[in-house]
């Protein structure tokens, strides 16, 4: 009872317990700052705490202490207190024995971020501001039933150092060539002196080119002190400006900037090549290109670090050639005028001696180089101007005669280039010739036809002919010869060309007035009076000679003349008496006129009569014409007056005859070729007689025409000075062609004259411009001007030039061409006008710097003089050479700071009495500012995955100057990674060239400096990269990607992967799985281990037959939604697991002494459950017992015996059967068979099979071996008989013979008919022994004996020949007349209806009988005659292609066929 009372105060008591109070920890002070430097232990507060813990109440209850279930409580200093923080042992500590908190000294002291300092950690108790730490103060009891505790906070505020360090350096210092080495410039320090302590000094090296010296040596920082001092001689280097970052460090802070050294040095001494050319011609053009000047570029040049060379100034020392000159700022060699090589050949050489300066920036220092050319002359090709392709010369020529006069043309002028021919063909040296003057011009050779040595030769007469080698021209032997003639000049140039020379035919004459019927009046008729003129026309004039012959001869009453020409004393016929008694009388006249070639002839009749008709009359006239008249336009129409005219007809007769015709009709006269006015330009007369004849009358009339030729002459024209405008320089001394005149003129024989009508032109009579023939007779004309002409632009500045252009009978053409004189132009400053100002800034020039070079332009390239002068001699400036400006000391500041200097520049053009002078005004002012860095410092941050070439800052300048230019450039640091980053020189633009990896390396600061083309900047600025981290896919390697196994069930170990699964994001875990796969639902993967297992049973023989191959997909998540992944493939192998089922496993069976071999005892069926069986099973009999000995097993599973049990006791067999699938790991079922045999027969009836079965009993056996031996014994007889005929046996078959030619055909023949042969070819038996129907066969030789109609064995066969008989046997066979291939073939018919027995052997029938290309089917004597046996080559069947219907053998003959070449084959 009392047990339960106690417990229930307690219970109570806890219920109703007063609530306890809470220690409380004081901190004095509760917040305390601090500097990142303070290094030293230092007391930051102190504790005091209170707790308020409690001791519990007992009661004595039955003389045992128990709790009442009150408590006392109690206010106490706590026992101990704590800091609750891990920096407890290093930043911060609390000391109990005097209640304080304090700092931990730092042990790394100076430790900071200066390149030589140490880092600061908290685990070696140094500060690293900003930053702040809450220290939680525990404080509590531990001796008190309940104890109390409490906490409170300490704050500590870490700041940065203070103040901000800046460097003290000056922008720029100056340093020269005569400070020796340890001169200290200036001195690095920082601005403020209450900064913080500097603890080391550095510098950058210095960013210029590389000159003369190591310029990162040539100045150098003391990093103990801050001096910049020369450590290297700079007594060689040139000018130049060096920029040197320079940067002060505290423990916590760098101030950095870069310093400008301003050097005053001799800039590099400019340089330039030697040159030489040997590919010049002398015709190059005049303001061609020479040389360009090569010069290297300088290695140390330019304050502005410049790679080019900048006012370079080229002037030439000396030249041999005239006609060139030099560029004074770009050194460019060119051409002024034509360059000449004569006298020189074959070529000139020319040197232009050239000295390069570089004024004001290299001080006196020059180059000189030397250019050498060298001019070839330039041979222009000869040509033919003149030398036509043929001439025409008549072959009646015989006076050495000149054929042609060659013109050549070449351009080099003929005083140095002399014209030579020769003939290099000639088809007859007798007859042409090529000669030369003794002058060497263009018109100099000539080809000549030599003289003939017997003139007059070619009479229709003579017994000779004109023969070519004597000079004489013949056409009827050669009218046409060659030659080939070769001009060269005297350096090489040559033209070919092939000379025609084509012979012309004397032409024959023709009468032109031959009347058919002469009539004379016997009353009119006297002693000589002309009866008859004969006249003729005749291409070459020639005068004939006649022959006459009149019919009757006697009397002799007219007289002939012997010769006679066609236009004043022609041929006349005339009488020789008084006609009286002749009356009515005819005469038959025929004559013939010869001339040196030719011989025409013709006839008249003359009637003599008492009595003649009226004669007619004809009128006189005359007409004019010009040499344009039309050929066959009518001139005349012959005038007849009176009348009683019989019949009129009409002729005339002239000296021109081939140049006019006559209608013999009409009279009417019209022109027969071309009339021409042969004296132009005068006019020619033609004259003719008309000649009027009656058939009544005795006499004809005569009257005489004339035609009046006057020649044409059309006017010439200059066709292509329309408007011909040139202009000409003043200063032209060359002569210059103004124009090529070109003409027309219809009259092509016709020349032209070209001339400049002095007077006429403006100013006039000036002689200054002529006209001049290219070539001699090429009637071309230059319009040119002299040389040395003496222009001068003040006296005329125009000329008006008139041409005159006339032929050779007055008709001219005039047109002009202005020339305007181009005035020489004053030279012009360029760069330099009235007024003109330029500021000379001294913090970028200084002594000997060129501020000024005068550009000047002169449009005829004049040389021109330079002079300069200055205020006065106190001035900072000073005149050189060629216009240049510089400054001869530096410029004083501030005392000449604002000051405006004059310098007068003068150009003076003295040939043209041109100068030009203007002002140049200086102004002395300090314009230019350093450049600033706006936009830094400053921090930017990027993702660790920012693309390559992002841009990741732009730096940008402040700078007044708003056109300066400018280049940044930057140290990274770390300087390992300085190829991450790229910094655009001009833009300032801060790429990534390198991916970031937070991984790596995730804080990057860079220095950025700057300058512009004069000045540094103030100040180099840093920015911080912070690089942020981007979770990154995990990546997959799978070593191997395809696994065998078998099928098996869950948790089977399919495999165990190779791979790797790797990401380099810090803190990440990855996993594998299986994410994709057909059957991935079969498998289970452990990630760790990488080990796959079955999840679920893979059986192929589960109904469900999955895949024996199937894909995965093994996935690598890094658990933040990234992965990588890869296929692997798994085979799985088919298990062999079940033994084959069979039908039966044991079988007791009973067999007889008849037991067959071919009947089973019984069937073993298999069957199989394995996946994929191919239902195969392999049957086997096990041991090697009497079961083996006697029985067989088949591969279906029949079980027979095999071999023949015929034993006289039973018999028991046990024995095994064995059934295995045959797999690579076979599984197999038994049979146990017992068979008992029994020596009775079997009381069955046979099966069908059985029957059948001759051997398969012993009865059966014997009787096939009886049947066997009789077989043999009856061969054997066979081959006896056979061997004892004759006269043939096979065993002794005589031997082929062999037919080559028609003598061995004929022979074996022979043979074999002189023989008893009962067969042979021809005979009664052999006729007999072929069937009725059925012509005897050609190919029975060597044939043995046999009954009608049996085939003949197969050793019968010999390959035949034809059989032929000897009456038709003429000559030889061609080869191969007839030819049979063997084949033995079965079952094979002839295509043929009609064969020899021969083939009826089919075992040897030939496939292909060649037969003969003729037969000539004649059987008998009388068929030789029929007419229709000519087809020799007529289709024969059955054996020789025979015509269908044509027979092989007569009725009442048998007789072969001749056989000729094969003609056809027969395929069988």
């Amino acid at each position: 009872m009392r047990k339960t009372s106690i417990l229930t105060v307690i219970v109570l008591w806890t219920l109703i317990r007063p609530t306890d109070l809470a220690a409380s920890v004081n901190i004095d002070p509760r917040t305390v700052n601090l500097n990142e430097n303070d290094d030293s232990g230092i007391s930051l507060a102190t504790v005091s705490a209170t707790c308020y813990p409690s001791t519990n109440d007992y009661i004595n209850v039955t003389g045992v202490q128990t709790f009442n279930g009150t408590t006392t409580q109690h206010n106490v200093t706590c026992e101990a207190c704590r800091l609750s923080v891990d920096r407890e042992t290093d930043l911060f500590s609390f000391n109990m024995s005097d209640n304080t908190v304090y700092k931990s000294p730092c042990s790394a002291t100076s430790c900071g971020v200066c390149p030589s300092c140490m880092a600061c950690s908290t685990s070696n108790g140094c500060l690293t501001g900003p930053a702040t730490y809450n220290i939680v103060v525990y404080c509590e009891t531990t001796s008190y039933d309940n104890n109390d505790n409490g906490t409170s906070t300490l704050t500590v505020s870490v700041a940065e150092e203070t103040p901000t360090l800046t460097i003290s350096l000056p922008d720029s210092v100056p340093a020269n060539n005569l400070m020796s080495v340890g001169t200290v410039l200036t001195q690095a320090n920082q601005s403020s002196t209450s900064g913080p302590a500097i603890v080391e000094y550095t510098n950058s090296l210095a960013v210029s080119n590389t000159y003369e010296l190591d310029t990162a040596n040539m100045f150098k920082l003391n990093p103990t002190n801050g001096e910049v001092y020369v450590a290297t001689d700079p007594s060689v280097e040139y000018d130049n400006t060096y920029s040197m970052g320079i940067c002060i460090h505290s423990r916590r802070q760098t101030s950095c900037k870069n310093l400008t050294i301003n050097f005053d040095g001799c800039f590099q001494t400019p340089n330039c090549d030697d040159q030489t050319n040997t590919s010049f011609s002398d015709q190059i053009a005049i303001g061609a290109t020479l040389f360009t000047m090569n010069y290297t570029n300088p290695s140390a040049h330019f304050a502005a670090n410049s790679s080019t060379w900048q006012n370079l100034n080229f002037v030439k020392v000396s030249s041999t050639l005239a006609e060139a000159s030099i560029d004074l700022t770009s050194g460019v060699i060119s051409t002024t005028g034509n360059v000449t090589v004569w006298p020189d050949y074959p070529y000139s050489t020319h040197t232009f001696v050239v000295r390069v300066s570089n004024p004001g920036y290299s001080c006196s220092y020059t180059a000189t180089c030397t250019m050498t050319m060298q001019f070839s002359f330039t041979n222009w090709p000869i040509r033919f101007e003149s030398l036509p392709n043929t001439t025409y010369i008549h072959e009646d020529t015989d006076d050495r005669t000149l054929v042609h006069s060659i013109i050549t043309y070449d351009p080099n002028n003929p005083d140095h280039d002399n014209v030579t021919c020769n003939v290099t063909a000639n088809d007859d040296t007798t007859l042409l010739e090529l000669t030369h003057n003794g002058n060497y011009d263009y018109d100099s050779w000539f080809i000549y036809k030599k003289e003939c040595n017997e003139p007059n030769c070619g009479c229709i007469d003579e017994n000779f002919l004109c023969d070519k080698d004597i000079g004489c021209l013949n056409y009827n032997l050669n009218n046409t010869y060659t030659i080939t003639i070769q001009c060269s000049d005297a350096y090489g140039s040559s033209d070919e060309e092939t000379f025609t020379l084509q012979v012309t035919e004397n032409q024959p004459p023709s009468f032109t007035n031959t009347p058919t019927n002469i009539t004379l009046n016997t009353d009119n008729v006297a002693h000589l009076d002309s009866v008859f003129s004969i006249y003729y026309s005749d291409a070459e004039s020639e005068t004939l000679d006649y022959n006459f012959t009149i019919t009757p001869d006697t009397p002799s009453l007219f007289k002939f003349d012997t010769w006679g020409n066609y236009y004043d004393n022609p041929c006349n016929v005339t009488a020789t008496s008084f006609q009286w008694n002749q009356t009515n009388n005819t005469f038959a006249v025929s004559f013939c006129g010869r001339e040196r070639r030719n011989m025409v002839c013709s006839s008249f009749n003359i009637y003599i009569r008492d009595y003649c008709g009226p004669t007619p009359v004809c009128s006189h006239n005359s007409t004019t014409v010009t040499d344009q008249f039309a050929i066959g336009g009518e001139l005349f129409q012959i005038d007849v007056t009176g009348s009683g005219y019989t019949s009129l007809t009409y002729s005339i007769t002239s000296e021109y005859s081939n140049l006019f015709s006559v209608d013999p009709l009409t009279g009417i006269v019209t022109s027969a070729a071309a009339l021409e006015a042969r004296s132009p330009p005068g006019s020619t007369s033609y004259s003719m007689v008309a000649k009027v004849y009656d058939t009544a009358a005795c006499a004809h009339a005569a009257c005489a025409l004339s035609v009046e030729v006057t020649y044409t002459n059309f006017n010439i024209s200059i066709d292509n000075m329309g408007s011909v405008n040139v202009d000409i320089h003043e200063d032209e001394q060359a002569s210059v062609t103004l124009v090529t005149i070109a003409t027309s003129d219809n009259n092509t024989n016709d020349g032209v004259t070209c001339e400049v009508d002095n007077a006429a032109s403006t100013p006039a009579n000036n002689s200054i411009f002529f006209a001049v023939e290219t070539n001699t007779r090429s009637n071309v004309y230059e319009l040119v001007s002299k040389e040395g002409p003496g222009f001068d632009y003040d006296v005329a500045d125009t000329y008006i030039v008139v041409v005159v252009c006339e032929d050779n009978y007055g008709s001219s053409d005039t047109a002009t061409a202005t020339v305007s004189i181009l005035e020489n132009q004053v030279p012009t400053m360029d760069n330099l006008n009235a007024g003109k100002v330029i500021n000379v800034d001294p913090i970028t020039v200084g002594d000997g710097d060129v501020i000024f070079t005068l550009q000047t332009s002169d449009n005829e390239n004049d040389p021109l003089v330079y002079s300069c002068s200055v205020t006065n001699n106190f001035v900072p400036l000073q005149c050189l050479s060629d216009g240049v400006v510089s400054l001869r000391r530096n410029v004083r500041i501030p005392d000449e700071e604002g000051e405006m200097y004059n310098v007068t520049l003068c150009i003076e053009d003295s040939a043209h009495n041109h100068t030009v002078c203007e002002t140049l005004n200086v102004n002395i002012s300090s314009s230019k500012t350093n450049p600033v860095l706006d936009n830094l410092p400053s921090s930017v941050s990027f993702y660790e995955n920012t693309t390559i070439g992002a841009t990741l800052f732009n730096v940008t300048v402040e700078d007044p100057d708003v056109l300066d230019v400018y280049t940044f450039s930057m140290v990274v640091y770390p300087k390992t990674s300085s190829s991450a980053f790229s910094l655009d020189a001009n833009t300032g633009v801060l790429t990534l060239q390198e991916s970031l990896d937070y991984e790596t390396l995730n804080h990057y600061e860079f220095l950025f400096r700057v300058r512009d083309a004069y000045l540094p900047g103030l100040e180099d600025k840093y920015l911080s990269l912070s690089v942020l981290d981007v979770n990154e896919a995990p990546s997959l390697t799978l070593t191997e990607t395809t696994y065998a196994t078998i099928e098996e069930d869950a948790g089977y170990t399919v495999a165990t992967l190779i791979f790797t699964c790797t990401d380099v994001d810090v803190g990440q875990t990855t996993s594998l799985a299986i994410t994709s796969g057909t059957d991935m639902s079969y498998f289970s993967l452990d990630s760790s281990t990488g080990v796959m297992t079955f999840a679920q049973n893979w059986d192929f023989e589960n109904g469900v037959v999955p895949p024996q191959t199937t894909s995965l997909e093994i996935t690598c998540d890094d658990g933040n939604g990234l992965s990588d992944a890869g296929t692997i493939v798994v085979n799985i192998a088919a298990v062999n697991e079940f033994s084959p089922s069979l039908s039966t496993t044991a079988e007791d069976i009973t067999i007889y002494s008849n037991q067959t071999l071919i009947d089973p005892l019984f069937t073993v069926t298999a069957t199989d459950n394995d996946y994929g069986d191919d239902g195969l099973f392999d049957f086997s009999i096990i041991g090697e017992g009497k079961g083996s000995k006697y029985f067989t097993i088949s591969s279906t599973g029949q079980l027979f015996i095999s071999d023949y049990i015929d034993w006289n006791y039973d018999y028991t067999f046990e024995f095994t059967i064995k059934v295995s699938d045959g797999e690579s790991n076979p599984r197999a079922s038994h049979v146990n068979v017992i068979v008992r045999y029994i020596t009775s027969f079997e009381p069955t009836i046979p099966t069908k099979e059985r029957a059948r079965c001759i051997l398969c009993t012993n009865i059966g056996k014997a009787v096939v071996s009886s049947l066997c031996v009789e077989a043999v014994i009856i061969l054997l007889l066979f081959i006896h008989m056979c061997c004892r005929m004759k006269p043939y046996r096979v065993c002794q078959l005589k031997p082929k013979p062999k037919l080559r030619n028609a003598s061995d055909i004929k022979k074996a023949i022979q043979d074999r008919s002189d023989t008893d042969d009962p067969y042979r070819p021809g005979s009664e038996m052999l006729n007999r022994a072929l069937p009725d129907d059925r012509p005897p066969s050609p190919f029975m030789y060597n044939v043995p004996p046999r009954l009608r109609g049996e085939p003949p064995a197969a050793a019968e066969y010999i390959e035949p020949g034809p059989a032929i008989s000897l009456a038709h046997i003429s000559g030889p066979p061609k080869p191969s007349s007839v030819g049979i291939k063997r084949k033995r073939v079965t079952n094979i018919k002839p295509k043929a209806k009609h064969i020899p027995s021969l083939f009826q052997n089919k075992a040897y029938a030939p496939t292909r009988i060649a037969l003969p290309r003729s037969v000539d089917e004649t059987f008998t004597k009388e068929q030789l005659t029929q007419p229709d046996v000519s087809n020799k080559r007529a289709t024969i069947s059955p054996l020789f292609g025979r015509s269908n219907g044509s027979k092989l053998y007569s009725e009442n003959q048998r007789h072969l066929p001749d056989i000729e070449e094969p003609d056809i084959a027969l395929d069988f």
